[in-house]
């Protein structure tokens, strides 16, 4: 073979190839060869490093645990690899990854050692960069969560706010209101700070309108809805007097209640613009929009607590005189509180499930995130629909203006029908039915309202597939007792307390959330109410027979048909 083979592979490597003698004693093994690659990435010609030891490479942030592990392994004869950093001719820092192997001659004695080094100072800025952003989207979703799901107060606010500083390198935030009745004054709602980089705004202790401040600029802006956005350096001289907090970057965006100006968000940073992304503008705009939505909602709470006080007070009013008819008013205004209560919890989600994805929706966007979107609608809309069913049949039993058509009909059939429409939903779990049904040539009919009869067996088998655990196991029985049709539905979810047993079927009642933390409520409670009021329009009844743990077995009693 060529004697020069192996010189001219490391001369044209893409790798750094830096050949050391084998003396391991202070100042440490002589470099004798390097490739162009050293050269191209340190700087250093051949010439300049021969002879001299790798420590020209080392600084001030060069790994020193690195180095010792190299000192420790590298005379037993074994490979190292680590990472450190390194410094150029230059004296610019670069991250390097190395790998180290002995060389040893005929008689197996180290005589030179070969490192390959590989510059990973982008790939590591690329990760960091990753990492950076993914921090920053998880706390973009963890306020929104909040902003969404919890009650729309400040304390809430406060929580949502705190979650997207503790996920991302902006150092406050900062909320104010727009006097009503000061032309120009704000008042602090909100200040959270997570260090001490910087003062938090209130310390600048505001207490004059922002145009004579030198900040009207900022007010026409914000009321045309546009962002201020910027590092110091980027303001006018009269305007940088709100930095002299340690503050290097700031973004405000204005707040609209029902279209007029009221709101300011402030995010503050104290970093150099390079730290500073594009993207982390338009996520903080992502946030605001949610803050916006929370605090339009809190104003829509606040006027319906209005309302209902005022119309308490009226109702109070006119009834003060009259004791019965007070206390049947106390009672109705209590079922109307709470019916409100429910109700507008249970309304508001999914609306603005379908609201704040309908907005999400981009037509640029990958065809899976559109979807994705849609499902959610979708979903949104169907829960939303059979709320309103429930509100409606509720009423229509309360007015005594309930139709019930009674014929006879066979059990089985309906049975059958509501299995089908089920399928997907069990399926999804892997549910396993079991039955223990009539003989078909000896199944009775009975007396009952076909459609009706098949609301109560869905609400009934809708429940025990959802409280079923995964791979669970459903049984259905039906036989005939005391001159009755009977139908048993058991599952293996967590089962009823006693307590709550007696509960279950009234208006608006769902379980305790200890009972069923692994089941989030959904609904209004109202699903089992009407199953009991149907039953009994029907001349039939419903029970329940459960225990902690043990599943829960709902019975369902007809009147037979006399044939």
């Amino acid at each position: 073979m060529d004697p020069n083979f192996f010189k001219r592979a490391f001369d044209y490597s893409q790798e750094s190839i830096v050949i050391t003698d084998a003396e391991l004693d202070l100042p440490g093994p002589r470099i004798q060869y390097v490739n162009a690659a050293f050269s191209k990435m340190t700087g250093y010609s051949p010439e300049e490093v021969i002879g001299k030891t790798p420590r020209i490479l080392q600084g001030p942030r060069s790994n020193r645990q690195t180095l010792a592990r190299l000192k420790e392994m590298v005379p037993k004869g074994e490979i190292f690899q680590g990472t450190s950093v390194n410094y150029t001719k230059l004296g610019r820092e670069y991250d390097v990854e190395w790998t180290i192997s002995p060389i040893y001659d005929d008689n197996h004695k180290i005589v030179n050692f070969i490192a390959y080094q590989r510059d990973i100072t982008e790939k590591l800025r690329h990760e960091k960069e990753i990492s950076r952003r993914l921090k920053f989207e998880m706390g973009v979703a963890s306020a929104t969560q909040i902003l969404v799901q919890g009650p729309p107060d400040f304390v809430n606010l406060s929580q949502s706010l705190k979650q997207m500083l503790f996920f991302t390198d902006f150092n406050s935030v900062f909320l104010l209101e727009r006097s009503m009745e000061k032309p120009g004054f704000f008042q602090i709602i909100l200040d959270e700070s997570k260090n001490s980089n910087i003062q938090p705004y209130s310390s600048l202790k505001i207490d004059e309108p922002f145009e004579k401040l030198g900040l009207g600029r900022w007010c026409h802006a914000l009321a045309d809805g546009e962002p201020i956005v910027g590092f110091r350096g980027d303001f006018p001289l009269d305007e940088q007097w709100f930095f002299d907090r340690g503050l290097e970057f700031l973004i405000l965006f204005p707040i609209f209640i029902r279209e007029e100006f009221r709101f300011i968000i402030g995010w503050e940073n104290h970093l150099s613009p390079e730290n500073v992304k594009d993207g982390d503008i338009l996520l903080f705009r992502t946030v605001t929009h949610w803050v916006e939505a929370f605090l339009n909602r809190k104003v829509d709470l606040e006027e319906l607590t209005n309302h209902r006080d005022r119309l308490k007070e009226l109702v109070d009013a006119q009834v003060k005189d009259i004791v019965i008819a007070k206390e049947e008013a106390e009672s109705a205004n209590k079922m109307k509180s709470e019916f409100l209560t429910k109700i507008s919890h249970e309304l508001r989600t999914p609306l603005n499930s379908i609201l704040g994805f309908s907005k999400l929706i981009d037509p640029k966007a990958p065809k899976s995130e559109d979807q994705k979107y849609l499902d959610y609608i979708y979903n949104s809309g169907n829960h939303l629909l059979k709320l309103i069913n429930e509100i409606l049949d509720l009423s229509k039993i309360e007015a005594g203006k309930f139709e019930i058509h009674i014929q006879p009909l066979l059990v089985s059939s309906i049975l059958e029908a509501v299995l089908h429409m089920l399928t997907p939903q069990a399926k999804k779990k892997e549910i396993r039915f079991v039955f223990n049904l009539l003989p078909t040539n000896k199944e009775p009919k009975v007396l009952a309202d076909q459609k009706r009869i098949q609301q109560v067996l869905l609400n009934l088998l809708s429940n025990a597939i959802f409280f079923s655990p995964l791979k669970g196991e459903i049984s259905i029985k039906c036989d005939i007792s005391k001159k009755e049709y009977l139908i048993e539905i058991k599952d293996e979810g967590p089962g009823i307390s006693e307590e709550n047993q007696g509960k279950l079927f009234q208006n608006f009642f769902q379980v305790k959330k200890e009972e069923n933390s692994n089941y989030p409520a959904e609904g209004t409670g109202l699903g089992l109410s009407i199953s009991k009021k149907l039953m009994e329009l029907q001349n039939g009844k419903i029970s329940v027979s459960s225990g902690t743990g043990s599943g829960s077995t709902f019975s369902l009693r007809l009147p037979l048909h006399p044939d």
